[in-house]
């Protein structure tokens, strides 16, 4: 459930820039008083990566609070 709403929280973010990007490319180019100008219109670029620190971090403590044991192995 943790990983689906964190993707969903994603695609929701991506879609909302995007939008957003392009209405700010669209009103560049409207208001550009040449092709020039126009030209240097641009859409900001739009980045948003799931993360899911969160849920592991969840995942461990009810893994822990249940009785289980965790053992970390570091390099």
């Amino acid at each position: 459930m943790c990983h689906g709403n964190e993707s969903n929280r994603v695609q929701s973010e991506r879609h909302a820039c995007e939008q957003c990007s392009e209405r700010v490319f669209r009103d560049c180019q409207r208001h550009a008083d040449n092709w020039e100008d126009a030209k240097k219109c641009y859409r900001p670029a739009c980045y948003a990566y799931e993360s899911f620190w969160r849920c592991d971090e969840n995942y461990r403590q009810c893994f822990e609070g249940c009785g289980g044991t965790i053992h970390k192995f570091e390099e």
